[in-house]
């Protein structure tokens, strides 16, 4: 009985770790929201509520988990002013667009169909998550110039353990946890979600923010993926967390520059 009631108590919590939070949008959004042309992209998986500012080269934006298109705010300004559209959208479950649950393969779909549709996409900026879809998908087929990466997630057995901490599991219930990941997604998930194995033959330039005291995810992370990736910077910041850094100014300028920089 007790054997089975913490396979119940652990598959709550897999299913839980598939449901991302929704948040409403801050007063700063909603102004945001405002201003934007807004639209749907039809996918596989949903209909994607998108929103876009601005003309010229397509600049992507994607949130990570639990986030939405408009938490990038802090960027659309500057890169308008620059000459760029901004494109954001709501992945499965977030935001405006439908669903309960998704994970990282669906997102790394959706990011494949919006640079189909909306071809050609000049630079993706991408948080978290975000990050860890997009170097997914541009792993089997190369659709931007350039990626800026924010706080990402390298290995998908950390982001695990993490929410296995969190739910104060033991180490049997963890174990159990793995086991129904594998059981969903194959045995071979975690080496597929290893962002530094996926990145290794990309050339593109990327450019990588993670900060020091990101609590959510470990700067080693990004330090992995940076190593990994030919041709790509990283940029450590301090005091803004995983997420102030999606608001700081410096990263945003930083940014800004990065894209209008011609490849060599």
């Amino acid at each position: 009985m007790i054997e089975s009631e913490q396979t119940t108590s652990v598959s709550q919590v897999f299913e839980q770790f598939l449901t991302p939070p929704r948040k409403s949008p801050s007063a700063k959004e909603q102004k945001l929201i405002e201003q934007a042309e807004i639209f749907s992209i039809p996918s596989k998986i949903a209909d994607l509520t998108a929103y876009s500012w601005g003309e010229g080269a397509t600049v992507l934006i994607v949130h990570g988990w639990g986030g939405r298109g408009t938490q990038f705010g802090s960027f659309v300004k500057p890169l308008v002013d620059s000459g760029y559209r901004v494109l954001a959208f709501d992945a499965p479950a977030h935001g405006k667009t439908v669903g309960k649950q998704t994970n990282g393969f669906e997102l790394a779909e959706a990011i494949a169909t919006i640079a189909a549709k909306e071809s050609p996409i000049d630079t993706i900026i991408a948080h978290s998550l975000g990050a860890t879809s997009t170097a997914l998908a541009l792993s089997k087929e190369v659709f931007a110039r350039k990626v800026v990466c924010l706080a990402s997630l390298c290995w998908l057995s950390s982001s695990v353990k993490r929410f296995a901490k969190l739910a104060k599991l033991s180490q049997q219930a963890e174990d159990e946890l793995y086991r129904l990941m594998e059981n969903k997604f194959g045995k071979d998930v975690w080496d597929i979600v290893s962002v530094d194995k996926r990145v290794a033959n990309l050339s593109i330039p990327a450019l990588l923010f993670h900060d020091r005291a990101d609590r959510d995810c470990s700067l080693r992370e990004s330090e992995a993926i940076s190593q990994a990736w030919q041709n790509s910077q990283l940029i450590v910041t301090e005091g803004l967390g995983h997420n102030r850094i999606l608001r700081d100014e410096q990263v945003v300028q930083q940014t800004v520059n990065f894209i209008k920089e011609q490849n060599i």
